[in-house]
């Protein structure tokens, strides 16, 4: 059933890509399963090609939802970067560096740094997912 591109639809189409936009640069930090339902959330919303010819596979009450659930992907996403490990790069080196003992810091070299994440952060980290 197609559907009238109405004001309110094109409304919501524009808050799911401005989420988009704040989701993608931190899509690195989340798993592949993450990376995967996050394509398939994308896959819900309507076609450029839909929205130039004015239709919509969707109901404004479908977006709505489909809004709701990227703004928790988003704040979820959000919360996971946030709680990760800033690295911090010397002169173009590849050392990050890591709280050890009181105020000091250590340089660890970048093909360790997984070595040194909590271990509830591994899953949602790692680059090869």
């Amino acid at each position: 059933m197609t559907n009238n591109v109405t004001a309110r639809i094109e409304r919501l189409v524009l808050a799911l890509r401005e989420m988009s936009q704040e989701i993608e640069p931190e899509l690195h930090v989340v798993s592949g399963v993450t990376r995967h339902e996050w394509r398939a959330l994308q896959g819900t919303w309507p076609s450029d090609g839909q929205l130039r010819a004015g239709t919509s596979g969707l109901t404004e009450e479908q977006l709505e939802a489909i809004v709701a659930k990227t703004r928790r992907f988003r704040d979820i996403v959000h919360g996971r970067a946030s709680s990760l490990p800033q690295p911090r790069l010397r002169d173009g080196d590849s050392f990050i560096s890591e709280q050890c003992g009181c105020n000091t810091m250590k340089a660890v070299p970048a093909a360790q740094w997984f070595n040194i994440l909590p271990p509830q952060l591994l899953s949602l980290s790692r680059p090869d997912d």
